[in-house]
């Protein structure tokens, strides 16, 4: 009996065979990778619109590019000698040796030191404002 797919589906039971086994291989990429992650990594890489100190995007493009390290994708990302330095270091930022993802440090909001210029003006200030509540 023929199949669907023109093939002998007696001969595909005794051979062991299936349609699988006759597809052409393809790489797949887990987690799933969409074209606005690569643009993202394109971004970053090229530092397009100050992505590259962008920490989400940084990170987002760390995570990328560990998705798709052994495919051929990653090749073209790191064909340039100036990428590779730049994916060495997210990476080596953002992914552990395990291939973890490492936390995002967020900036820590430091309080603002009052100079020594700043202080006298804002003293100016406060002495003009005294002087005018005065009258």
């Amino acid at each position: 009996m023929q199949t669907a797919f023109g093939g002998d589906e007696n001969a595909e039971r005794r051979t062991g065979g299936s349609l699988d086994s006759r597809s052409p291989e393809t790489e797949a990429i887990a987690p799933m990778v969409t074209p606005a992650d690569l643009l993202n990594v394109g971004d970053v890489l090229l530092n397009l619109n100050g992505a590259g100190s962008d920490e989400n995007k940084s990170y987002r493009a760390a995570m990328t590019l560990h998705s798709i390290r052994e495919t051929d994708m990653f090749e073209l990302f790191s064909s340039q000698v100036e990428n590779k330095k730049l994916i060495e270091e997210l990476m080596g930022k953002y992914v552990d040796k395990e291939g973890n993802a490492l936390p995002l440090k967020r900036e820590r909001k430091e309080s603002k030191h009052v100079t020594d210029s700043e202080e006298s003006s804002l003293k100016v200030n406060a002495i003009m404002l005294q002087k005018f509540h005065m009258r």
